[in-house]
């Protein structure tokens, strides 16, 4: 159990609003069906909810007390009136269901309601689901049911139509990086991470780890040296960070190990790239971090990083601040390429990020992707505009 107030949570200023005049309302909704991106807060959303309608004398604008016994049974994860539907394995299965319904049968009498709250509830199996479609079509009085899911689409449509939805959407940069400086992260690292976050806390919390923080900061450097030097230093640049993102962690394992030959870019292909020129068909070539694979959310994730660097230099090159710039630890190198390519120059390799085919990225040879990605934003930082 989580004892959350609506003053706890960052963001969601709109649906939190909504709620509060729902929760002093003498008649809220039997079902409430939260949905939107994973680690935006739903969750907590959900326990301030449950809080405020168990709460026995709740305040008008942060919810809960925080003194009445109904609040202190939350605080130490006991309160027998707020109950959690979790899965088992990997779906939540009708025997939960059954043991959760029994005691919805009789008055709350710790707190002012009971509560259902189900955190992950796209993970029914096909007979829970409908046992507690029989429940939302016959609600017991004073019992509310909280859904929170990131994949609306897994709900019955049955479900849905007997909850109110409420949408979120991703957290601003700004409140995950006060969430992170809250929790004791570096504030340039919190910057950075939530740059990169997608609007989503988990995940900035992931990237503030020191591994991929290294990772994070390899790619940013590689990519801030592009415009410099000779082009085909891209395809070591390539390398060096496929070493670096191979040693995370992601959802997915990388591919093992093969000695498959993929095209890569010669020294030519890659002087005519640089130059603006459509190059030859690519030869073929092997490399050992070609060899190894890269995790497909490896590439997603590189490009991403490409991107803000390269708009922290854009925002640099135009009178932004650099305490203004996630990127912003990453001074001397920014500097370094603002002296050598021009605003103009910034937008077009920028350009080359943006028009990259999200279909591309399901290329066999993300490392193969990558080079030429980097080879046309190295040729836009060098070309004459």
């Amino acid at each position: 159990m989580s004892f959350t107030r609506w003053t706890d949570i960052r963001g969601h200023g709109v649906q939190i609003e909504a709620l509060l005049r729902v929760c002093r309302g003498q008649r809220p909704s039997h079902a409430y069906l939260f949905t939107g991106p994973a680690s935006v807060g739903k969750g907590s959303v959900a326990w301030a909810m449950a809080a405020h309608l168990t709460c026995v004398a709740p305040d008008e604008r942060t919810g809960a007390c925080g003194q009445c016994r109904s609040c202190h049974a939350i605080q130490r994860g006991e309160h027998p009136e707020i109950h959690e539907l979790k899965p088992q394995g990997s779906f939540i299965k009708i025997e939960q269901v059954r043991d959760v319904q029994k005691p919805l049968r009789y008055e709350a009498t710790l707190g002012r309601a009971r509560i259902v709250l189900i955190a992950q509830a796209d993970r029914f199996g096909e007979e829970a689901a409908n046992a507690l479609l029989k429940i939302l079509e016959e609600p017991p009085k004073r019992v509310f049911f909280l859904l929170v899911t990131s994949m609306r689409q897994k709900i019955l449509s049955t479900i849905r139509s007997r909850s109110q939805e409420v949408r979120f959407g991703p957290l601003s940069e700004e409140d995950i990086a006060v969430v992170l400086a809250e929790q004791g992260f570096e504030d340039s690292d919190a910057r950075q991470a939530a740059s990169l976050a997608q609007g989503q806390l988990d995940r900035a919390r992931t990237l503030c780890d020191p591994n991929w923080m290294e990772a994070l900061d390899t790619i940013v450097s590689a990519v801030l040296s592009l415009g410099s030097g000779n082009p085909f230093a891209v395809v070591s640049a390539v390398d060096t960070v496929g070493a670096a993102v191979q040693g995370l962690s992601w959802s997915e394992q990388p591919v093992e190990e093969t000695d498959v030959i993929i095209p890569t870019a010669s020294l030519a292909e890659a002087r005519a790239l640089a130059k603006g020129k459509a190059p030859a068909a690519p030869r073929a070539r092997k490399s050992a971090a070609k060899r190894r694979g890269w995790p497909p959310e490896a590439l997603e994730w590189t490009l991403d990083v490409t991107r803000a660097a390269l708009r922290d230099a854009l925002l640099a090159s135009v009178g932004i601040p650099s305490s203004q710039l996630s990127m912003a630890r990453h001074q001397q190198a920014l500097s370094a390429l603002l002296e050598r390519a021009s605003s103009k120059q910034l937008a077009a390799a920028l350009d080359v990020c943006l028009e990259v085919d999200r279909s591309l990225r399901l290329n066999p040879n993300p490392a193969a992707l990558l080079e030429t990605t980097w080879l046309q934003v190295h040729g836009r930082l060098t070309q004459v505009v």
